[in-house]
């Protein structure tokens, strides 16, 4: 059975807006000790604007959407031709309500 000792540790992280430098270290009774450096950033991809994002944080779980409101004339489910786009539409919830601006809002 190997000899028991405890260990102590402590860590600390910092956001900057779009990346995120952290430190942790370690010590053990029986002599070990550690440091270590940690360097965090999340990348994604705007859909419409092919625009690359980048936060300190995850952005895995804030999740979101691209959604187009538009008047589908012809009943085929895809705007194409002659369906016009409904500018101003916003979301919340499940709902459409009214917005200022226009545009298409991302569904967080």
């Amino acid at each position: 059975m190997p000899a028991r000792g405890t260990r102590a540790g402590a860590g600390l992280n910092k956001s900057l807006g779009s990346y995120g430098p952290g430190i942790s270290g370690f010590h053990a009774n029986r002599h070990d000790y550690g440091l270590g450096m940690q360097f965090f950033m999340a990348m994604g991809l705007a859909p419409r604007s092919a625009r690359v994002m980048t936060d300190a944080q995850p952005m895995a779980a804030m999740g979101a959407a691209s959604i187009r409101v538009f008047l589908d004339k012809d009943l085929n489910g895809v705007m194409d031709g002659s369906d016009e786009a409904i500018g101003g539409a916003g979301f919340i919830g499940a709902r459409i309500v009214p917005r200022r601006g226009g545009g298409f809002p991302p569904y967080p």
